[in-house]
């Protein structure tokens, strides 16, 4: 399958918020440079992830509940099932 009509058709937050909640439900806890790692890997072949647009989407969770800052480390994750 085409990549481009793949990000065209779900898009690419789309596809960037999938993955992060696949790892955080996976993991549980990750730092903020382990989740960006991996989603890097995976997407390497299909796009590039910008570090802005990554943080915008962790911010996105947070508000909704689903994942959230540690308490003694604001630079990892915790996913809340």
């Amino acid at each position: 399958m085409n990549h481009s009509k793949v990000l065209t058709s779900i898009g690419r937050g789309s596809l960037l918020r999938s993955l992060i909640i696949f790892f955080m439900k996976k993991n549980k806890v990750l730092s903020f440079e382990q989740l960006l790692l991996k989603c890097r890997e995976r997407l390497s072949r299909i796009v590039e992830i910008d570090t802005k647009e990554f943080k915008k989407e962790i911010e996105h969770f947070i508000s909704q509940g689903l994942v959230e800052r540690d308490e003694h480390d604001p630079n990892t994750f915790n996913y809340i099932p």
